[in-house]
């Protein structure tokens, strides 16, 4: 990999970290500032209603800007967010900070910004690289963010986020500068039959519904754990960690698989492992079984990378994080709709959002492997 994917990954290890000191016991974290899993659903919606409005912004800042700078504008919005978590007293106060959480406008800047600086060949394990990177940074701190907040209180972990996320702005000073290039190729872009608009549309859509299915689930599934099982808030901040140790080995090998034999395979074999582990979440309260299990669980945070790697590289180089943020809009608004659906349907019966899951991934497996889309 080169200079520039290293730098990102290193920064989205560090970013991770912090943010994992917390991030998985975020819904509990709400609601025991007297939340109901529905208003914890509404935090969730109000953090994805931003992420849904600022892609197509990000988008043209990033095709118009050094993307480097809008990258690091986009960290710096973030910066004060843990200290506005350590200030809520109730769940209500979590809402503007969660608006703040949401506002995703370095999406398209980092997605373009890696398919610009990466040879084809090795695009699929570029864009795993820097997921992963940054699921190896959850790793360990989901654990290591519990044990704290029973010694001293959760504060002092937001506070110990907020240095993290100062070190990752230090750590992105160091990427080369990129912008779009020259405008005078749009005319050739055009007519270029390699950059197509039905196909960009057709994998957003691919994407919304695994992002919405994923959504639907995520959220509670520390929830469910927690409510169901009886788990501590230790116990359940490990399975994070193994959840996150299972994305970054996730990541590594579904990106060598899509680069080495197709990107749409290593899509499907990542869907079908979410599959069984959701299923085996459900029917097993066995602390030692869903240990392991949460291994598997952590293919379902490699899925939108996948998607990231066929689409960055059939966006026009000086349109790139425009055509990039339609689909990052679609997978957002899943987000959106799965989280305000997802806290009320878990209200209603906890399993159904998983219920929902299995058939759905199901389903895009198949389409997914015997699909003609472009890659």
């Amino acid at each position: 990999m080169n200079r520039n994917i290293q730098i990102l990954c290193l920064a989205n290890f560090i970013a991770a970290f912090g943010e994992g000191l917390y991030v998985y016991v975020l819904p509990n974290i709400i609601r025991n500032l007297e939340a109901t899993p529905t208003q914890v659903g509404i935090t969730y919606a109000v953090l994805h209603l931003a992420s849904v409005i600022t892609p197509i912004p990000g988008g043209f800042l990033a095709d118009k800007y050094d993307r480097k700078k809008i990258i690091i504008l986009g960290w710096l919005i973030w910066l004060p967010i843990p200290i506005l978590f350590s200030l809520a007293t109730h769940w209500t106060h979590m809402l503007p900070s969660m608006f703040l959480y949401g506002l995703w406008l370095s999406g398209p800047a980092s997605s373009a910004y890696i398919a610009t600086t990466t040879k084809a060949e090795e695009m699929t394990r570029a864009y795993t690289a820097t997921s992963a990177s940054y699921w190896l940074g959850y790793t360990f701190s989901p654990s290591i963010g519990a044990h704290i907040a029973q010694k001293t209180n959760t504060n002092t972990v937001f506070y110990l986020t907020s240095l993290f996320y100062t070190v990752t702005v230090a750590t992105l000073l160091f990427l080369t500068s990129q912008h779009a290039g020259d405008e005078q190729t749009l005319t050739t872009e055009k007519n270029n039959n390699k950059y197509s608009m039905k196909t960009i549309l057709a994998w957003t859509l691919f994407l919304t519904i695994i992002v919405f299915i994923v959504m639907l689930t995520r959220p509670i599934i520390p929830q469910f754990l927690a409510d169901h099982y009886q788990y501590s808030d230790v116990q359940i901040g490990l399975i994070g960690s193994t959840t996150f140790a299972g994305a970054t080995v996730s990541c590594i090998l579904l990106g060598k698989l899509g680069d080495q034999w197709k990107k749409s395979g290593a899509l499907s074999i990542g869907l079908i492992t979410s599959t069984l582990a959701i299923t085996i979440l459900i029917t097993t309260n066995n602390y030692p079984i869903l240990l392991l299990n949460a291994l598997l669980i952590g293919a379902t945070y490699t899925l939108w990378s996948l998607i990231g790697s066929i689409v960055g590289p059939l966006t026009p180089p000086t349109r790139r994080a425009r055509w990039i943020s339609i689909t990052h809009t679609g997978a957002t608004t899943a987000g959106l709709a799965a989280s305000l659906a997802g806290g009320i349907i878990y209200e209603i019966s906890a399993y159904t959002p998983f219920l929902i899951f299995i058939p759905t991934a199901a389903m895009l497996t198949i389409l997914g492997l015997t699909s003609k889309i472009k890659e």
